[in-house]
C-alpha cells in the first residue's frame, strides 16, 4: 500500500512537471517578442543619447512605431515581429514569410506602411525602415520567378530598408 502511494506520487509529481513546463513554453514566446521589442526602443535611445542626435518619437495609431529624426535623414521605422525566425522574401511588391523549406507561410500585412508616403523635408532625406525582431536569418528580394538576391543592410526593397533587430548592434554604421 505504501509502495503505491510513492508512485502515485511520484507520477502526479512528474506529470505535474511537465504540464508546469508546457506552460512556460508557451509563456516565453510572447515575453520573447515584448522583451526582443524593449530592446530594440533601449538601442535607438542609447544611440540618440551617445550622438546627441535629434529626436526619436514612439507613435501610436499611424502606419509606423518610431520616427527618428538625425542631423541629416529622418526614418520612420516599422517593427515586424517574426516569432518562428521565418526568412524575409520580397515578391511582387509584396513581403512574405517563408519557412526553410520554401513554404509560403504568410503574407506579411504592410499595406498602410507600404504605401504610406513621407512628409518631404526640404533638410533631410526621408527613409523608411523596417526592423524585423527577434531575428531573420535571411532576407531575400525575387527579381524575377527565378532569381533572387539577398538584401543586406544597405539595400533598399520596394523603396524600404529592412534589417533585422540584430544588425541594430552596428546601427551607426546603417544611418
Amino acid at each position: 500500500m505504501i509502495l503505491i502511494s510513492y508512485g502515485v506520487v511520484l507520477l502526479v509529481l512528474i506529470a505535474s512537471l511537465i504540464v508546469c513546463s508546457i506552460i512556460a513554453l508557451i509563456l516565453t514566446k510572447p515575453f520573447n517578442i515584448i522583451y526582443s521589442r524593449y530592446k530594440i526602443n533601449k538601442k535607438l535611445k542609447d544611440f540618440l543619447g551617445e550622438n546627441n542626435i535629434d529626436k526619436l518619437y514612439k507613435v501610436h495609431n499611424l502606419p509606423y512605431d518610431y520616427e527618428m529624426i538625425l542631423r541629416n535623414s529622418r526614418y520612420y521605422i516599422y517593427l515586424l515581429p517574426n516569432p518562428k525566425n521565418y526568412d524575409i522574401h520580397f515578391i511582387d511588391d509584396r513581403f512574405y514569410f517563408i519557412d526553410k523549406q520554401m513554404r509560403v507561410k504568410k503574407k506579411i500585412k504592410l499595406g498602410t506602411f507600404y504605401n504610406f508616403q513621407p512628409q518631404l523635408d526640404k533638410n533631410r532625406e526621408t527613409k523608411k525602415l523596417i526592423i524585423v525582431y527577434p531575428n531573420t536569418d535571411f532576407i531575400y528580394n525575387h527579381l524575377d520567378s527565378v532569381n533572387k538576391v539577398f538584401v543586406y543592410v544597405d539595400d533598399m526593397v520596394g523603396g524600404i530598408y529592412i534589417i533585422s533587430a540584430t544588425d541594430l548592434y552596428n546601427l551607426e554604421e546603417l544611418l
